[in-house]
C-alpha cells in the first residue's frame, strides 16, 4: 500500500453515537471510499478488538476521498495517542466526531462491550472509577478532553462535531453539512440514507438465546443478504425473542457521573460554537 492510499477522512468516534451509520452513508458517495473493515484501528492500540497493520485491501485507492471509522481514536489516553499518529501520517485529514448525551453513551458503550464478551464486571463496578483517565467508557464521553487533544495537532477547521440527534432526526441536512465539510457534492442523496445501523436493540447478550441463534449456520447464511433486508427481518424477530434485562446504574453514581461530565459538554459547545441540543438533558442548551 502506497502513501497515496491512506485515508484522508477519519470518523474518530465516539462509540455508540451513530458512527456505523455515518460510515455506511459516506460510502454511498461516488467520490468517497470508506474502509471495508469499519474499524481497522491502525493508529491506536485498541483494548476492545484487534489492530490492523495498514489499509491494504480496505480502500479504493482511486477514490479522491478515503475514510475509516475507528472509535478507539477517541479513547485517549487508554487506547494510545491516535491524534498524534494520524497527524504524522495524514496532516491534512478531515476529522468527524459524533457525540450524544454522555451518560447514555457511557452506559451504551459498557453494554456493547459486555455483549461482545470483553467486559465481565457489573455496570456499577465498571463505572465507579469514573475520574480515572484510563476508564475506557467514561474517558470516551469526555468530549471536550478528546477534542482538545486533537486540536493540539490539527486546526479547528479540520474537525466537524456532529450531534447524533441531528444525524438521526435531520439526516438530509446533516449529510449535506458532512459532504460540504469533506469537499464533495453536498447534494448527493441515496436510498441507503434511510437505513439506521446498529441501534441499541441490535445487540444481544453473549450466551442468550438470541446470541445462539445469531451464531447458527442459518444465521451466517442470512448475513449474506442485502443489509436493508437483513435489518428488517432481524428487527421483526427481536420483537418475539426474549429480552435480557439491562442493569440500571446506581442513582448516586449516576449523579456523580453527570456532575463529572457536565463541564465537558459546556466546553465542547464553547469550542464548536454549536448548541448540541441532543446533549441538553445534562446541560441546558444555550439559545
Amino acid at each position: 500500500m502506497g502513501p497515496d492510499c491512506l485515508p484522508n477522512i477519519f470518523i474518530i468516534g465516539a462509540a455508540k453515537c451513530g458512527t456505523t451509520s455515518l460510515h455506511h452513508y459516506l460510502d454511498q458517495h461516488p467520490d468517497i471510499s470508506m474502509s471495508r473493515d469499519k474499524e481497522p484501528c491502525v493508529f491506536s492500540e485498541p483494548r476492545f478488538g484487534a489492530r490492523q497493520a495498514g489499509y491494504e485491501g480496505l480502500l479504493e485507492c482511486s477514490a479522491p476521498h478515503r475514510g475509516e471509522s475507528s472509535t478507539s481514536y477517541s479513547r485517549y489516553p487508554g487506547d494510545g495517542d491516535a491524534a498524534a499518529r494520524i497527524h504524522a501520517a495524514a496532516p491534512d485529514a478531515k476529522l468527524i466526531y459524533l457525540v450524544r448525551e454522555p451518560v447514555e453513551r457511557t452506559i451504551a458503550d459498557y453494554h456493547h462491550q459486555l455483549a461482545r464478551g470483553y467486559e465481565q464486571r457489573s455496570l456499577n463496578d465498571a463505572l465507579r472509577a469514573y475520574a480515572d483517565p484510563e476508564n475506557p467508557y467514561v474517558t470516551a464521553s469526555r468530549y471536550a478532553f478528546q477534542v482538545r487533544h486533537y486540536l493540539e495537532h490539527f486546526p479547528l477547521s479540520s474537525l466537524l462535531v456532529i450531534d447524533q440527534c441531528e444525524l438521526r432526526d435531520r439526516r438530509a441536512a446533516t449529510m449535506r453539512e458532512v459532504f460540504g465539510f469533506i469537499g464533495v457534492n453536498p447534494d448527493f442523496r441515496s436510498a441507503e440514507f434511510e437505513v439506521e445501523l446498529l441501534k441499541r436493540d441490535d445487540y444481544f447478550e453473549r450466551g442468550s438465546l438470541a446470541w445462539r441463534l445469531r451464531e447458527s449456520p442459518l444465521a451466517r447464511g442470512f448475513r449474506r443478504l442485502p443489509l436493508r433486508h437483513r435489518l428488517r427481518v432481524a428487527r421483526m424477530a427481536r420483537r418475539v425473542l426474549p429480552k435480557e434485562e439491562r442493569p440500571a446504574l446506581d442513582p448516586a453514581l449516576e449523579t456523580d457521573l453527570r456532575d463529572f461530565l457536565m463541564p465537558e459538554v459546556e466546553q465542547l459547545r464553547e469550542i464548536t460554537g454549536k448548541p448540541l441540543a441532543g446533549l441538553a438533558s445534562i446541560v441546558p442548551s444555550v439559545a
